[in-house]
């Protein structure tokens, strides 16, 4: 069974990774305990939706990074002893 992953797991995947799991484990725990959903084509739309939103925020939060440290590379500070 293929599950998306809502949260990280150790030895699985991290959030938004499709995994392939037994049934069972899918059943049993992934999904009643809030870590996964099951991969349908909508829950892959949506989850392909919000990657691309965390992508884009991402790029705009390096973009806005690189301009603070081009900021501060050009500022010196001088202390008297």
């Amino acid at each position: 069974m293929k599950v998306i992953l809502k949260k990280d797991v150790e030895k699985l995947g991290k959030t938004g990774d499709v995994v392939s799991v037994k049934d069972g484990y899918a059943r049993n725990y992934l999904i009643p305990q809030g870590l996964g959903i099951g991969a349908t084509r909508s829950n892959m739309k949506i989850v392909d939706e919000l990657k691309s939103i965390e992508d884009r925020k991402a790029k705009k939060t390096e973009k806005t990074a690189q301009n603070i440290a081009k900021k501060l590379k050009d500022i010196s500070v001088t202390a008297a002893v």
